[in-house]
């Protein structure tokens, strides 16, 4: 099953290991629309790698949703949330990171 980089993104936010914001916009014709999505990266928390500026992730599509999706996947590979030959594998990082989340929630 394919991972939901939004959703996983949007829940890094909410517990502030990723301090981003969102912006979407819809260009040309409305029975053929292009969607663009930047996604504004200001902090990584550690045990993730953090950009050290901040950072904008972009990407244009066909569709809202699959502008979101490839713009949050870009994310969540440059702060290595997930291992670099793709998969979708979470790195060591992302899991010690879930681990922390669960035991303050505990």
């Amino acid at each position: 099953m394919p991972a939901e980089y939004v959703s996983v993104l949007h829940n890094l936010g909410q517990i502030n290991a990723v301090i981003f914001t969102e912006e979407q916009s819809m260009e040309g014709p409305k029975n053929s629309p292009t969607w663009n999505c930047w996604i504004h990266v200001q902090e990584v928390r550690a045990p993730l790698i953090d950009l050290g500026i901040p950072q904008t992730f972009w990407h244009s599509a066909s569709s809202r949703k699959e502008a979101r999706k490839i713009a949050s996947r870009n994310v969540l590979y440059a702060i290595n949330y997930y291992e670099d030959q793709g998969g979708d594998i979470p790195t060591a990082a992302a899991l010690q990171l879930a681990q922390e989340n669960t035991e303050e929630q505990g």
